[in-house]
């Protein structure tokens, strides 16, 4: 569609060349429109970047006059000249001479676009050669940032005529190109840094697993925070020896690890006392260790019991060849002491609480005297966390060497006294259940005890 302007009237147009400007001018301005003005510059881009060159070129309109005619008053002038295009034909122009070589009319007449080619091969040829600096300039320091210039730097005035009809012809002025303001190059992608894959991945824990395997524990008697420790360390420590990496196999091998062995009793003879509050247990793991020697050992078995415990262990033992005397005064450490020679003495304690101190000492004191190989604190399993720790907390001036589990037959919680084992780092030496002597006590290794724990 062409729209043209009335005489005299500026347009300015944006393109990416002066070539793909003219037809769109010639459409709107018509075939003698006038470029006034000339610009070159940059267009788009980020943060000064990526920008692509443009041209802005402002166009006039025709006046609708000869350009060429003789009166002065039809001569234009160009905004900002002093001198009319008359002055060519006079020679005070300085297009005087261009215009009479044109003035033959013989040669053939040309188009715009190679007068133009022509018009830049003439100022190509006759440029002076680039000179080079006498020194290398320095290279100026990127700021850090810069505001975008203006793509349109203001230039000089530049004047062409899109095509001249007239009677004589007459030289179009040599359009000067501007240098192309720099253009920064894009900087190069930096490829993202990206950790290299590791040779072996580690393994994940199974959630559904851990979760079942903790509240096992937890179900036995385990608190939560150590049923957590026991997963996180059998997970990275125990699971890479486990067959196949079984989480519940290396559990049982992080709770077997956690407990600590108790000592062997000397073989040439020995002497152990059960101690614990009244209703723990301790007369009948006297009775059922005295059977069990008596039963397959090489050592002769003899008991001492305190008070009235002596007759009932008299009564349990009847009819095992086992020797039952009462733990009285001075004669107790003659006993145990005839009693450890190629033999094993096993002594029964009077009940103490650990609120009684004056009891605690009493049976500290009177072991105090036997020079035992070991005391063994009796620990219902049926205890709470808190009961168990305040037993142990207070029988502590006794002179502690492991601690036993009883009541096993009556609850499967046996966690809170592996727990309290693994915090004081007592060894569990015997776990007793139900009132059958043979069978009843039982050693309890550490890897028993797991397997009772996470089965």
């Amino acid at each position: 569609m062409s729209t043209q302007l009335r005489p005299g009237q500026v347009r300015t147009y944006r393109g990416r060349s002066l070539e793909e400007l003219i037809p769109r001018i010639r459409a709107e301005l018509g075939p003698d429109a006038i470029i006034l003005r000339e610009r070159e510059g940059l267009t788009g881009g980020v943060g000064g970047f990526f920008a692509q060159r443009c041209v802005e070129v402002d166009a006039q309109a025709p006046a609708g006059v000869d350009f060429y005619d003789e009166e002065d008053a039809a001569m234009p002038e160009f905004p900002g000249d002093d001198e009319p295009y008359e002055m060519a034909a006079t020679g005070e122009s300085p297009y005087a001479s261009a215009a009479q070589s044109y003035a033959a009319p013989s040669e053939p007449e040309l188009s715009f676009a190679q007068r133009l080619a022509q018009a830049r091969e003439e100022r190509a040829a006759s440029a002076p050669a680039p000179v080079s600096a006498p020194f290398p300039l320095p290279e100026a320091p990127v700021p850090a940032a810069r505001p975008t210039p203006d793509p349109f730097p203001p230039p000089g005035v530049v004047r062409a005529k899109l095509k001249v009809r007239a009677k004589t012809r007459r030289p179009m002025p040599i359009v000067p190109e501007l240098s192309p303001a720099p253009v920064a190059p894009a900087p190069e992608p930096i490829a993202p840094l990206t950790p290299e894959p590791a040779p072996f991945p580690a393994a994940q824990l199974d959630p559904a697993a851990a979760g079942a395997v903790a509240r096992e524990l937890i179900a036995r008697g385990i608190s939560e925070a150590w049923a957590h420790e026991l997963i996180v360390s059998a997970a990275a420590h125990m699971a890479p020896f486990a067959p196949g990496g079984s989480l519940r196999e290396a559990v049982r091998d992080a709770v077997a690890s956690s407990l600590s062995t108790p000592p062997p009793l000397p073989s040439a003879g020995a002497a152990v006392a059960f101690v614990g509050a009244g209703g723990a247990g301790k007369t009948r793991c006297t009775a059922a260790l005295a059977a069990a020697y008596a039963r397959a050992s090489t050592l002769r078995v003899s008991v001492l019991a305190a008070g009235a415990d002596s007759g009932e262990l008299g009564r349990l033992l009847a009819g095992r060849d086992v020797p039952v005397s009462a733990l009285v005064g001075a004669g107790a450490a003659r006993a145990v002491a005839e009693g450890r020679e190629r033999g094993l003495v096993v002594i029964d304690t009077d009940p103490c609480s650990p609120s009684d101190e004056e009891g605690v000492i009493a049976v500290a004191d009177e072991l105090g005297e036997l020079a035992l190989d070991a005391v063994y604190l009796v620990v219902p399993a049926t205890l709470s966390a808190s009961a168990a720790r305040q037993l142990l907390d207070g029988l502590i001036p006794v002179g502690l060497s492991a601690l036993v589990i009883t009541h096993a037959d009556e609850t499967d919680e046996l966690g809170t006294v592996a727990e309290l084992a693994f915090q004081s780092g007592l060894p569990i030496a015997f776990i007793h259940g139900g009132l059958a002597l043979d069978g009843a006590l039982v050693p309890a290794h550490p890897a028993h005890v797991a397997e009772r724990l996470v089965p």
